[in-house]
């Protein structure tokens, strides 16, 4: 057999593998969706009013402890994330992350963004309030806003936002009460449940991952689930004085 008889056959062998990879490259990962709910069991402790004399402009209005948060028997601002499964992921800048400092309060009391993202933080206050955050036992950045404005921080500015990890802690230094937190994910899979305590963690492929929780009062639990192809996941996690149980069903 000539070599010229084994050239249309060769072509069409790989013909057919290099359409194989294009069909392979075209075709999306699967993605999930993780449902949950926070539950809180037992008496929830009672509303804490907030004593704020100290300054004539918040004293105007009246506020309350946010540390525990429960409607029902669902507890709000739980930071759920993937902590272990799921490769780091640099978030996109053009996400905007707000918090505000508003009627002397921080709002939301708990946010979370992806490294990278934008985060803006707004005094819409005619008082001076300060922005010291914490990363841990340590100052990450302490700036004052002596009245109505905004900061921003990215992954272009000082204080990179691409190089934060873990839990951020906010607090006025002009007034106590005043603190917020701010859960920073390496991942996109993370969400931090609402006043009903439901949250929802999209896009999470399938495979075997690490999930903790964390609320400011209760501590963090971690705990190992698995996504399924074409199952979405639904979990209960369960707080009470100490985080005491976190189920998959």
């Amino acid at each position: 057999m000539s070599s010229a008889l084994l050239i249309p056959s060769a072509w069409s062998r790989l013909r057919a593998l290099l359409l194989f990879f294009c069909m392979v490259a075209a075709t999306p990962a699967l993605a999930e969706l993780l449902e949950g709910v926070v539950e809180f069991q037992g008496a929830a402790p009672p509303a804490t009013k907030l004593r704020r004399e100290s300054d004539r402009f918040c004293a105007q209005t009246t506020r309350f402890d946010q540390s525990v948060q429960v409607r029902g028997n669902r507890l709000k601002d739980v930071w759920v994330h993937v902590v272990k499964g799921a490769p780091d992921q640099p978030g996109s800048p053009d996400k905007t992350v707000a918090i505000k400092q508003a009627e002397c309060m921080y709002e939301p009391h708990v946010t979370a963004l992806q490294a990278g993202n934008r985060l803006t933080i707004e005094n819409s206050d005619p008082v001076l309030h300060n922005v010291h955050a914490w990363a841990g036992g340590s100052t990450l950045f302490n700036r004052a806003m002596p009245g109505p404005g905004v900061i921003r921080f990215d992954s272009t500015t000082p204080q990179s936002t691409a190089k934060w990890s873990g839990l951020l802690r906010w607090k006025c230094d002009v007034h106590a009460w005043m603190t917020g937190y701010l859960g920073v994910s390496r991942n996109p899979y993370f969400a931090v449940s609402d006043a009903d305590g439901a949250f929802r963690i999209e896009n999470l492929p399938p495979g075997r991952y690490s999930l903790a929780a964390w609320h400011e009062k209760f501590g963090e639990k971690t705990v190992d689930l698995s996504i399924e192809p074409g199952q979405a996941a639904k979990i209960v996690i369960r707080f009470g004085q100490k985080l005491a149980q976190l189920s998959t069903h």
